[in-house]
């Protein structure tokens, strides 16, 4: 949090010496030297100076450790300090970009209406200048978002890859959930099996993913079996005659693989697997009520 603190107050400073530099180049391309543009050239350089320097040294340091292979560069992408801090120079760049485009459009609109803006000449260098210097800090954001995005991505194929995973049932229910578990976890290691052969899926596997009406109908030493497994275990309820799922709001199958998606990849990544929780009726009105004021 310190380092991405002191990388924004660099940053901004570092933009606003930009600003001052891209004001005083639009006077002058705009017309003959003024006698004050000296002084907006010195505060430009100034600031850029005191501010530059300490944004590359605190966000080199951010970006060398989100860089990192392992545990390590997982963490620091992962970051909400990090995500903020991208997000919130991105979102700074866009509404620095919309306002110079706005004043471009401005002065096109006043000139061709018949009005005589002051110094259009200067306007449309300055407006233009701005939004190029906002167009590389948006740019350049999005581009250390995404990139932490294909980083995170490929990191998480490769333990994926190392996490193999048992689909047990019938071939028509293994199907449906082999294509959204290969769709949500790319890389993922699937191997189907019948739900006969349960000594076969246990053995070289990280998890188990099964109908869970399967646990009446395997006998005692395959339950046996099934207990003493390391692994993860994911029965998943269905919506069958005499079987009824206490506490379970009834969901669709869609639904019930992006959640057996969501658990295997948290085990995968050492994480604890948690089932979502009910959103309140009053957590939502809260919600509401506080967008509104």
């Amino acid at each position: 949090m310190y380092h991405y603190l002191v990388a924004a107050l660099g940053l901004g400073a570092t933009v606003i010496g930009a600003l001052f530099l891209t004001n005083a180049l639009a006077t002058s391309l705009a017309g003959p030297s003024l006698p004050g543009l000296r002084i907006s050239v010195s505060n430009g350089l100034a600031t850029l100076a005191a501010g530059l320097p300490v944004w590359l040294a605190s966000w080199g340091r951010m970006q060398q450790l989100a860089r990192q292979s392992g545990e390590a560069g997982e963490e620091a992408r992962r970051s909400v300090v990090r995500r903020g801090y991208l997000y919130l120079f991105a979102f700074a760049g866009a509404i620095g970009l919309l306002a110079s485009l706005a004043s471009l459009v401005n002065l096109l609109l006043s000139l061709v209406l018949g009005g005589e803006p002051n110094e259009p000449l200067s306007i449309a260098w300055r407006a233009s200048l701005t939004a190029l210097l906002f167009a590389v800090v948006l740019g350049y954001h999005l581009y250390t978002i995404r990139a932490d995005g294909r980083r995170e991505r490929r990191s998480r194929a490769e333990v994926l890859a190392e996490f193999p995973i048992a689909l047990v049932g019938p071939e028509a229910w293994t199907a449906r959930f082999r294509i959204t578990l290969t769709h949500s976890l790319p890389g993922v290691s699937l191997r189907e099996h019948p739900s006969e052969d349960l000594a076969a899926a246990l053995s070289d596997t990280k998890a188990i993913l099964f109908p869970a009406s399967l646990l009446a109908s395997w006998p005692e030493p395959e339950r046996a079996r099934l207990g003493a497994y390391g692994g993860l275990r994911l029965p998943v309820p269905e919506n069958e005659p005499q079987w009824g799922w206490v506490g379970l709001v009834d969901r669709s199958q869609a639904w019930q693989g992006e959640q057996a998606a969501r658990a295997i990849e948290l085990a995968a990544l050492g994480q604890p697997v948690r089932s979502p929780r009910a959103v309140s009726p009053w957590t939502i009105a809260g919600a509401v009520l506080l967008l509104l004021i």
